[in-house]
């Protein structure tokens, strides 16, 4: 891994070009890296508390590094672009902008980024993935219930099992 004051070789993604976001985007079949850290994960909630147990939980798993937390819509956007992470973790409450509008910025920036919705409410499972999320899992579901979706993301099958989940 480098060291702390060499930066990572740069991270480029292919924008869409202008009128085609209401293209939609092609998946991919799983989160590719080959970066010493790993998959590059990005918390944003608005809970402290919260942020701080997915981290704990993230970090106790190999293929896995936690990049950033972001408080707020804002928080997030800027952070999007300045660490690039493979992976989002939203929660779909964050302030400073409705879910869906946000969902849809970041993928009109970013494509190939993979977003999971979080949620204390399971009835915002459907609105998430219409809006384009990849997975949605309920904040009360069971630690495990978020890994197997990050862990899933993460080799391609991550999509199915989070729709065949009866929640």
């Amino acid at each position: 891994m480098p060291g702390a004051s060499e930066p990572f070789p740069p991270y480029t993604r292919k924008r869409n070009p202008p009128g085609t976001a209401g293209i939609p985007r092609p998946r991919r079949t799983e989160i590719t890296t080959d970066r010493a850290e790993g998959i590059r994960v990005l918390i944003a909630d608005d809970q402290a508390k919260v942020r701080s147990a997915l981290r704990l939980l993230l970090e106790l798993q190999s293929g896995l590094s936690v990049v950033g937390e972001a408080a707020n819509a804002g928080e997030l956007q800027a952070m999007v672009e300045a660490i690039h992470p493979d992976l989002i973790l939203l929660d779909w409450e964050l302030p400073g902008a409705p879910a869906a509008e946000l969902l849809s910025i970041l993928r009109s920036c970013h494509p190939r980024l993979w977003i999971i919705a979080l949620s204390g409410r399971p009835e915002a499972r459907k609105a998430a993935l219409a809006a384009g999320a990849d997975a949605f899992v309920s904040k009360g579901d069971p630690p495990e219930r978020l890994l197997a979706v990050v862990l899933g993301e993460a080799t391609g099958h991550g999509r199915q099992a989070a729709h065949d989940s009866p929640l």
